[in-house]
């Protein structure tokens, strides 16, 4: 009987062991396979490329100076938000841009003081070169038109003086208002004139075809026959008129 227990004994106890044995042995079993892992992760990321460690430890940083930006640029919006609202900032804001005020209307007559200094220099500049200044002069004013004009009239009939006429019927100067015509001037000699102002036919009688079939009176201005009525020839002064009585009619 007591062989019957000690042998029970021996076998709990065995079987105790055996199981202590292989707790011990599971628990080395999973220290084992997490130092594993933890060195497999270890030599991976001792693996890796250089330029990959370094791009995750800038993209580190980059997103840690974004965020110290992002934090400045609030405080300094909270402060440009207390300084607008401040009364004092504004005092200073105000008395700032009335000294700029007062600087730039000192500096206006400064500005003058030079502008007067550039024209003597300029007057300088010329008195050396020897040119005297001249005044910037108008054009003279046209001349007055003449109260009046005189032109002289002579009156030729020496081709007639075989028939018994005088070989001169006028010889003078007559004075006429501006834009009068020659037949005005023919009629201001006192002599006899027959027709119209457009054709002379007589001149103290003496009358067209009273010497021939081709006689009459012809005019001329300044030695020239202008080829039209007396009436239309305006004169301006000074003009020389002669009336010649021809027997040979126009040429």
């Amino acid at each position: 009987m007591n062989k019957r227990i000690d042998y029970y004994q021996a076998r709990s106890a065995l079987l105790a062991a055996i199981l202590t044995c292989v707790f011990a042995a599971s628990i080395a079993t999973g220290i084992g396979m997490s130092g594993r892992v933890f060195s497999e992760d270890s030599s991976a990321y001792a693996t890796q490329p250089l330029a990959t460690q370094k791009q995750s430890g800038s993209l580190t940083e980059k997103t840690d100076v974004e965020q110290d930006k992002s934090q400045k640029t609030d405080k300094d919006t909270k402060a440009e938000k207390t300084g607008t609202d401040d009364p004092s900032t504004k005092k200073d804001t105000s008395s700032s841009s009335s000294s700029d005020q007062s600087s730039t209307d000192n500096s206006a007559p400064s500005s003058s003081t030079g502008g007067g200094s550039g024209s003597a220099a300029d007057g300088s500049t010329a008195a050396a070169s020897g040119e005297t200044a001249q005044p910037a002069t108008s054009p003279p004013p046209p001349p007055p038109a003449p109260a009046t004009i005189t032109v002289s009239v002579y009156i030729d009939s020496s081709a007639a003086a075989s028939y018994g006429w005088p070989a001169c019927m006028a010889s003078t100067s007559v004075t006429l208002a501006p834009g009068s015509s020659v037949y005005d001037a023919l009629c201001a000699t006192g002599v006899g004139v027959g027709g119209s102002n457009n054709y002379v036919s007589s001149i103290n009688g003496l009358a067209e075809f009273s010497c021939g079939p081709s006689s009459g009176w012809i005019y001329y201005v300044n030695g020239s026959s202008p080829g039209y009525g007396c009436g239309s020839y305006t004169l301006y002064g000074g003009e020389s008129i002669s009336w010649s009585y021809t027997l040979e009619g126009w040429r």
